[in-house]
């Protein structure tokens, strides 16, 4: 349990209680206000305090560090995953990422969330370039990254496949 002086570290915009979703995808994460639409569409419109401390975190957020969250089954850990990988996907410095899971009905999963989530950005992108491309590697799917693929899901066999490639 958190003392009362971790909580008066958080900004006074961040309290115990959920944090608004528009606030951290575009406030605190810069990501495309779509994303903040898509998420709000499923019916996400808050996130917990920790979450919101995870996206606040400054080894994260400007050294690149690692996090490790502990959470119950649907606490809220891929959304913390998805968010900051996107994050680093849309600052420009990372092209490409993987999202490595344990088996193939996961990443078909996966696919289908993350495209949903990125379909409105990604229709309101004229240039192909600028398109958000998520790609499947499982089972007897291809392991070739190509240009278009920024975020590649895949199993761990796969994922294993693919960086020996690089």
């Amino acid at each position: 349990e958190s003392s009362n002086s971790d909580h008066e570290k958080m900004p006074s915009h961040i309290s115990r209680s959920c944090v608004d979703i528009y606030y951290v995808v575009v406030g605190l994460l810069g990501l495309p206000r779509q994303i903040a639409e898509s998420l709000a569409a499923q019916g996400i419109k808050e996130v917990y305090h920790w979450q919101a401390e995870c996206f606040q975190c400054e080894e994260v957020n400007s050294k690149g560090k690692n996090i490790l969250c502990s959470a119950p089954t649907s606490g809220g850990k891929s959304l913390v995953a998805e968010l900051l990988m996107l994050r680093r996907i849309f600052s420009g410095n990372y092209k490409k990422a993987l999202y490595v899971l344990p088996f193939t009905s996961i990443v078909n999963e996966k696919l289908s969330s993350l495209k949903g989530l990125l379909r409105r950005y990604n229709s309101m992108q004229v240039s192909k370039s600028k398109k958000i491309g998520v790609k499947a590697f499982a089972g007897s799917k291809r392991s070739y990254l190509g240009r278009d693929t920024n975020i590649a899901i895949c199993t761990i066999e796969k994922a294993n496949s693919i960086i020996n490639r690089m």
